[in-house]
């Protein structure tokens, strides 16, 4: 029964994969798997919005992971994500300027994803 239940997830998943790559034509769109690595914090812009910041990590391959920065706007920011959640998110993806630490120039960039669309994506390790 539960190797069947992780079959079922696993061709929902490639399903999943399959049907956005028709949709994919914006070279800054994102569609795919992160882990969340710390709690999401809300912060308020002029006191109307709500905008949730997390940072989480794209899964690579041989156990890398790429480090991005999560912004959820609007009704997305109901959603509570704990720490080491896995979420499956849809959104566009910008680069910007790290802040510098030294007096020097920093040449590293921050990769922010706006997320349009988040699900919760299960994973069964045994």
């Amino acid at each position: 029964m539960f190797a069947k239940i992780i079959n079922l997830l696993k061709y929902i998943y490639i399903l999943f994969l399959k049907t956005y790559s028709y949709f994919m034509g914006d070279t800054n769109f994102f569609s795919g798997v992160v882990q969340i690595l710390e709690t999401p914090k809300q912060h308020f812009v002029n006191n109307s919005f709500n905008v949730t910041v997390a940072r989480a990590a794209i899964p690579l391959k041989y156990g890398k992971m790429q480090l991005i920065h999560l912004n959820f706007w609007g009704a997305l920011t109901k959603n509570s994500y704990k720490s080491n959640d896995y979420i499956l998110v849809e959104g566009y993806i910008s680069l910007r300027d790290e802040l510098p630490q030294s007096i020097f120039k920093s040449t590293s960039k921050q990769v922010t994803l706006t997320v349009l669309k988040v699900r919760p994506f299960f994973i069964f390790k045994l």
